[in-house]
């Protein structure tokens, strides 16, 4: 019984989680990067669309080829190699923000 209540309280804030995240992207992109509404969402979609495409294909490689810590230690060297690449264009953001005001 406490297993299905504590499985059913992750999914209640994973859920949350997720929810929050794209309401906040859709006002970063609207907000910060001056996309019409219609677009902001668009874009969140295909953000959302393509984060739970992209867990199905690590499992399936998990499952199948490398392993499950092995695609673990990938899918982090990934999110690092983006986190670290996104950086220059925050700058650019904040560059072009700052000469429009």
């Amino acid at each position: 019984m406490i297993v299905l209540v504590s499985l059913a309280v992750m999914f209640a804030l994973e859920s949350m989680a997720t929810i929050s995240l794209a309401v906040n992207f859709v006002t970063y992109f609207n907000g910060v990067m001056h996309f019409q509404i219609a677009d902001a969402a668009n874009m969140v979609t295909n953000y959302m669309g393509v984060s739970y495409i992209l867990s199905i294909v690590a499992a399936v490689l998990a499952d199948t080829l490398v392993g499950r810590h092995r695609t673990a230690v990938i899918s982090g060297c990934l999110e690092l190699m983006v986190n670290i690449c996104k950086q220059p264009v925050r700058e650019v953001v904040s560059i072009k923000t700052s000469v429009l005001t």
